[in-house]
């Protein structure tokens, strides 16, 4: 467990990462690609998605959705830019508050064109 004191976390911060992908295949886009229930009640803080800095996309950007109940929870969806390995922190949510038994589910809207990127990852910041 994270226990952080400053302006970006709470005092009882977790961070959930899942996989996207493997670290061999080209990342695809598709719906549902994974989900999982949530065993706890929580406050989200931040997404961000990542890359092996080795497979970063080329040609055009990745871009991830996180939904509860079919419909994204994001205003701004974490995006990876070409040739980057990492996307910036999204702290701006339609539904940020989650309880026991939620589930959420993970989309892949969009890969690159040229390099489409391996090994994608999704981290979720949560103050339980």
């Amino acid at each position: 467990m994270e226990t952080k004191t400053n302006k970006t976390y709470s005092v009882n911060t977790q961070s959930y990462v899942v996989a996207l992908s493997d670290a061999s295949t080209d990342i695809s886009t598709g719906t549902n690609i994974e989900s999982f229930r949530l065993d706890f009640q929580c406050q989200l803080d931040a997404v961000f998605i990542e890359v092996d800095t080795n497979e970063a996309p080329t040609g055009a950007n990745i871009i991830c959705d996180v939904n509860f109940e079919g419909v994204s929870i994001f205003d701004e969806k974490p995006t990876i830019l070409a040739t980057e390995s990492e996307s910036k922190r999204i702290r701006s949510f339609t539904k940020s508050t989650f309880e026991e038994g939620d589930e959420l589910s993970f989309d892949i809207d969009q890969v690159g064109s040229g390099d489409a990127g391996k090994r994608l990852k999704i981290h979720l910041i949560v103050s339980l």
